[in-house]
């Protein structure tokens, strides 16, 4: 399905396209059913149970006392949305749960990156690392320093900033970042809205907003301001403040965002006048 065609109007798929087979069309329960069996036969030292309050939620817990939740929710609209292959999402969940509950490779400074989370991904940190890997943003997000491993983007723990022995890991995560703004594109396809990304580095799109660099061409662009929306982990419009309709559009492209319920990041719209960003007061 094409995102940014779904936004301003959904079209009706072909027959062929209704009738056809497509293995991506597993349901939640058994795409959690499919990881519960393969991550027991790849790792039959963790203790797995299915959450009975939530379909989507797999319970992990490692022998060193190590827990977590894993919830399949994201994975299974990923493979759904865009015709995926079963295997390899199946596999995407494992690699993902068993780099948390063991992780095999130090982190290393140049696996650092600025993402816009909300607190929740802080997870059980000491307040003394939570100081040190993030800070606010505007509104329910945070600029958070984590992990872009190969298997998996994981949020930072204690033992990571004590092997790593940064006095500002948020420092090092924004300078490795500054290396990947060449690759910054702009898709107009939409009319009301840009939607901007980074080659290859979608998940960065939101963390765009960061920089001075993007917004030394952005601001050139929006000469009367711009809305910023932030639906999706891997989304960033920009909407011009000069359209009258610019904050209803604004509202549309989250509301249909959220619809999908997949990667999704803040429902919040802010503004960016004058130099400065700020959350919009719809009220």
């Amino acid at each position: 399905m094409n995102f940014l065609k779904k936004l301003f109007g959904k079209t009706k798929p072909s027959p062929v396209q209704e009738t056809a087979p497509n293995a991506a069309q597993i349901s939640l329960s058994d795409f959690r059913d499919l990881v519960f069996n393969k991550l027991r036969e790849q790792a039959s030292d963790l203790k797995l149970t299915k959450d009975e309050t939530n379909i989507a939620v797999l319970n992990v817990e490692a022998e060193d006392g190590t827990s977590g939740q894993c919830n399949l929710n994201n994975f299974h609209k990923d493979l759904t949305l865009f015709d995926g292959s079963l295997d390899e999402a199946v596999q995407k969940v494992i690699d993902g749960i068993l780099v948390a509950v063991r992780p095999s490779k130090c982190v290393a400074p140049s696996d650092l990156l600025p993402l816009l989370r909300t607190s929740a991904y802080l997870g059980n940190l000491s307040n003394e690392t939570t100081q040190k890997v993030s800070r606010p943003f505007h509104g329910e997000l945070l600029e958070i320093c984590m992990a872009d491993l190969p298997t998996a983007l994981r949020g930072l723990q204690d033992d990571d900033l004590e092997q790593l022995q940064l006095e500002a890991p948020l420092s090092v995560a924004r300078e490795n970042m500054r290396n990947l703004l060449p690759g910054i594109y702009r898709d107009d396809s939409l009319g009301v809205a840009a939607l901007y990304s980074i080659t290859d580095h979608a998940h960065l799109a939101p963390s765009l907003v960061l920089f001075d660099k993007f917004w030394t061409q952005a601001d050139k662009d929006y000469p009367n301001g711009c809305l910023i929306a932030l639906p999706r982990r891997d989304q960033l419009f920009l909407i011009d403040l000069s359209d009258p309709n610019a904050v209803q559009n604004a509202q549309h492209l989250v509301r249909v965002t959220y619809e999908d319920n997949f990667n999704l990041l803040t429902e919040q719209l802010f503004v960016r006048k004058a130099g400065a960003i700020s959350i919009l007061d719809v009220a």
